[in-house]
C-alpha cells in the first residue's frame, strides 16, 4: 500500500483513480452479470479505500486539488443528470409508446454512476495534462 502513499501526490492521486475506476468497473458488471460474492465484496473495498485516500490527499499541491476538483464537478454533475434525466426519460418513452406505467424508474446505480465519473474526470485531466 506504500505505492500509493509515497511523496509524489499527484503520480499517487492518480494511481489511486485508476484503481478505483477499475473497482467501479467491476462493480457495473456485476450489476448486469452477477460475479461471485467475493469480487463485487473486494470491489466494493477498493473503491471505499481509494476514496477515503484521494479525500486525504486531495488537498496536497495545487495539481491533485485540480484533479480533486474537476472529479468531485463532474461526480456530482452525473449524479444529478442521471437521477432527474433517468424519470425524464422514462415518462418521455412512457408517453411517446403509450403506455402509461407507473413510475417504475429506480435511481439504482446513482452511485456508481457518479463515483465512475469521479474518477474518470480524475483520469481524464491527468491525461490531458491540465491543472
Amino acid at each position: 500500500m506504500n505505492f500509493l502513499l509515497d511523496k509524489d501526490a499527484g503520480s499517487a492521486f492518480v494511481r489511486t483513480a485508476y484503481i478505483g475506476f477499475f473497482a467501479a468497473l467491476v462493480l457495473i458488471w456485476n450489476e448486469i452479470r452477477p460475479l461471485p460474492d467475493a469480487f463485487p465484496f473486494a470491489a466494493s473495498a477498493f473503491v471505499l479505500g481509494t476514496l477515503v485516500i484521494a479525500f486525504w490527499r486531495r488537498k496536497r499541491d495545487e495539481y491533485t486539488f485540480a484533479l480533486w476538483t474537476a472529479g468531485a464537478s463532474m461526480g456530482f454533475g452525473a449524479f444529478v443528470l442521471f437521477y432527474f434525466g433517468g424519470a425524464f426519460i422514462e415518462g418521455v418513452y412512457d408517453g411517446a409508446t403509450g403506455r402509461e406505467r407507473q413510475m417504475d424508474f429506480e435511481a439504482q446505480g446513482m452511485e456508481l454512476v457518479a463515483i465512475t465519473t469521479f474518477y474518470l474526470a480524475i483520469i481524464w485531466k491527468h491525461l490531458r495534462g491540465g491543472t
